[in-house]
């Protein structure tokens, strides 16, 4: 074929046999680059030169093809020719009766096909070729298809049809959805039932949450409200069956819902927040599955404070729940004389997500919310003979201080005594943190701070330049650097000489 295609003429381009072309896919998937090379030369030849001839080919190895890989490479190539849009797409210029046939037997492949990897291709298939068409009502058999699918077809097809639904979104607009929004409802719903393996229920939170996010009116989103609860039951299974990896996927879906349409959620912000407070705080199930129970929180707290200050007693299971995190900080040979921590940058710790969580749920609910919450629970961890929960006591501080500032302001002369006590703590890393902690309130409190507090601070500071630690007499440096850059000269010149 090779050599026909090279001697041939553009009126009289050579067209392979369907075992040539085969043998074209095949080396399209060759780790041989000459092959490859070769092969691809091959394929873009045909494309442009007999493109119905291609789409045909392409179908019949898939309906016939006994071969796993090479159907799931056919309906690769199947997507990237028919799914192409703008001037050089392919499919409008497909003849009629093929662009028929093409629908059809894509939905059929879609139905029949018992190979996972063929399954996941074909449906990628459907989706980008359903894009393109949905919108101009030139699939009308597509949604019925899915919705049938979801209800009676078996788990790899339920999972097929919503992962095709979620894709789809994506690419339609919301007023093409708005008509099926009761009848996708009920699907969702239907397959989030305890009777489909989990697969298929994660799947359906995959579509919820792809579906919700590009709705644009609040009262289309809180037509989905009622499924909330049917979520959380299906990721509480989840993680009661060991499914911790779905889990996490559902859970991810919720955030990404709680960044852009909240109010899904405000009939039952209660019972959302417990049950991933509940999961926060279990032992039972991963790190990481903890890490985005409070991630979901947070979202959702910035994103609809207003509701979410009026959950009753939220804060006060919240707030400790960081701060215990923070307790988990451990010692570090050799950490006073490193300039940062060795961690590995792409390990996200217990202390990493409860130090955010403390700055942003402060900066999200503000201070009437956080401050009556915060102000025990720190003064309980400062005078904790443990070194990990004073360097916790004085980290939330400093996390807290911007968010609360009003009610902070009130009492900041205690404040910085119970701060100043703690630059004399026999462990290093605790008289660091209120290093930072005194930092930290003096750019939140500036310039105010440094009027009030240089007689103190100042000293206290400079005494600390003499510490046996040089990490902390490094810290400290830069600590001084930030007092005296809000601080009028008036009333630090005093203290220059000496520094």
């Amino acid at each position: 074929f090779f050599e026909r295609l090279l001697f041939s003429s553009p009126d009289t381009m050579a067209t392979p046999t369907q075992s040539e072309f085969e043998a074209i896919v095949r080396n399209l998937m060759s780790p041989d680059n000459n092959l490859r090379n070769q092969a691809e030369g091959m394929y873009t030849t045909i494309k442009t030169g007999n493109p119905t001839w291609l789409v045909q080919a392409l179908l019949h190895i898939l309906t016939t093809s006994q071969d796993h890989a090479l159907r799931q490479m056919c309906a690769v190539i199947l997507r990237r020719a028919i799914c192409k849009t703008g001037d050089d797409a392919l499919f409008p210029a497909l003849p009629q009766e093929l662009q028929n046939s093409v629908k059809q037997q894509l939905l059929q492949l879609v139905a029949a096909e018992q190979q996972k990897p063929v399954r996941r291709s074909l449906s990628h298939c459907v989706a980008g070729l359903g894009s393109t068409l949905c919108e101009k009502n030139e699939w009308q058999e597509l949604f019925p298809f899915l919705f049938n699918g979801v209800k009676d077809g078996d788990s790899g097809l339920k999972k097929s049809c919503l992962s095709i639904f979620s894709s789809l979104t994506t690419y339609v607009e919301d007023k093409f959805l708005i008509p099926y929004l009761g009848v996708l409802r009920e699907a969702f719903q239907f397959a989030l039932g305890e009777q489909h393996d989990m697969e298929v229920r994660i799947a359906a939170v995959d579509a919820i949450s792809s579906l919700v996010v590009v709705l644009e009116e609040e009262e289309h989103v809180v037509n989905f409200q009622s499924v909330v609860g049917d979520i959380l039951k299906t990721i509480g299974q989840a993680l009661s069956t060991n499914h911790e990896d779905q889990a996490l996927e559902a859970i991810e879906a919720l955030v990404t819902i709680g960044e852009s349409t909240p109010e899904l959620f405000t009939k039952s912000l209660s019972d959302v927040f417990q049950a991933m407070i509940q999961i926060a705080t279990s032992q039972q199930v991963e790190e990481s599955v903890q890490q985005i129970a409070v991630e979901f929180c947070l979202t959702l707290a910035e994103n609809d404070a207003r509701h979410t200050k009026k959950v009753p007693h939220f804060a006060e299971a919240f707030f400790p729940l960081a701060m215990k995190w923070l307790t988990t900080v451990e010692e570090k040979k050799d950490w006073g004389v490193t300039q940062e921590d060795d961690d590995d940058d792409d390990e996200i710790t217990f202390y990493d997500v409860g130090l955010e969580a403390l700055d942003r749920i402060s900066l999200a609910l503000g201070g009437r919310v956080i401050e009556p919450v915060a102000t025990g629970l720190i003064a309980q961890y400062l005078n904790n003979p443990d070194w990990q929960f004073r360097h916790a006591g004085l980290m939330a501080l400093s996390q807290c201080a911007e968010g609360c500032a009003k009610q902070f302001e009130v009492n900041l002369g205690s404040i910085v005594h119970m701060v100043l006590k703690h630059l004399g703590d026999a462990h290093e890393r605790v008289r660091w943190a209120a290093v930072h902690c005194i930092a930290q309130l003096a750019n939140d409190f500036c310039p105010g701070f440094q009027l009030a507090f240089h007689s103190a601070v100042l000293p206290a500071l400079m005494r600390m330049l003499s510490d046996s630690v040089p990490r902390i007499v490094a810290h400290t440096a830069n600590a001084i650097v930030n007092f005296m850059d809000e601080a009028d000269v008036e009333y630090t010149q005093p203290y220059l000489d000496e520094l």
